[in-house]
């Protein structure tokens, strides 16, 4: 079959392009769309389908209730270094240094106890065989390099023939102390667009309707798919239908 030279173009030939573009677009991001719906759901729900799944924090036969961190009050109770023993050990080794953080925590098969210093060391105590070891030793203060130029000259006095004390006196450092920061003003729009994302900005019936709202996303996609999908299986399975009878009425091989 022949067209005709003067035939003219369809003038609707760039709109199927387009329909045709936005027809396999949608279809590639449906499956993002259900993803992202789906694990929304998820994260606003976490505990209750990790208790209904069976995919939470299980025990093992081997090492006990699996956890990521931390230790049960029991636990606590039942290490053989309390915490005033270890508070104890980090006096002897940082003197009276403000303390920054004290934490508890399991550590290479054994729990430890560490006890940062402001703006200094930290001293690691072993909950269970009292040993201890200071990390991140800082540089001599000035107080200290101060204290042993003042014992050099008290050395060279009683070399020289000079009266020396025979006792140095103590030398106090201060522990620099944090510096006081300016509280802030205006909205935290980090936190804002995220609770707005998850409907925690409207409490529980927020988090309701973000939920809503995300099966109403799964349904119309799949259904949007679905509208699409059947009637053009329709319309190939036609005119399959339609060339195998031109075929059998003529005679030849479709």
């Amino acid at each position: 079959m022949t067209t005709p030279t003067g035939a003219k173009a369809n003038p609707n030939a760039r709109l199927l392009t387009y329909r045709k573009l936005h027809t396999w677009f949608g279809l590639f991001a449906a499956g993002f769309l259900v993803v992202i719906a789906a694990t929304g759901i998820y994260l606003n729900h976490k505990g209750y389908f990790e208790s209904v799944l069976g995919t939470g924090k299980h025990e093992s036969p081997h090492t006990g209730p699996a956890r990521e961190k931390g230790l049960t009050t029991a636990e606590l109770a039942a290490l053989p270094v309390g915490l005033s023993a270890a508070l104890t050990e980090a006096t002897a080794r940082l003197g009276d240094r403000a303390v920054e953080r004290i934490e508890v925590r399991p550590e290479h098969g054994t729990v430890v106890y560490k006890i940062k210093a402001v703006g200094g060391p930290e001293v690691v105590v072993d909950a269970r065989s009292g040993h201890s070891e200071v990390r991140g030793q800082s540089k001599p203060e000035k107080g200290e390099k101060g204290d042993k130029s003042a014992k050099g000259e008290k050395g060279q006095k009683a070399a020289g023939g000079g009266k020396a004390e025979t006792e140095a006196a103590p030398v106090v450092v201060d522990a620099p102390q944090p510096e006081a920061r300016p509280a802030r003003s205006g909205v935290d729009w980090g936190k804002a667009i995220k609770d707005l994302h998850t409907g925690k900005i409207g409490g529980d019936a927020g988090k309701l309707l973000v939920d809503l709202v995300a099966v109403g996303i799964i349904l119309l996609t799949l259904t949007g798919v679905y509208m699409w999908a059947v009637p053009t299986l329709r319309k190939r399975r036609s005119a399959r239908q339609r060339a195998v009878a031109q075929a059998a009425a003529d005679g030849g091989v479709p």
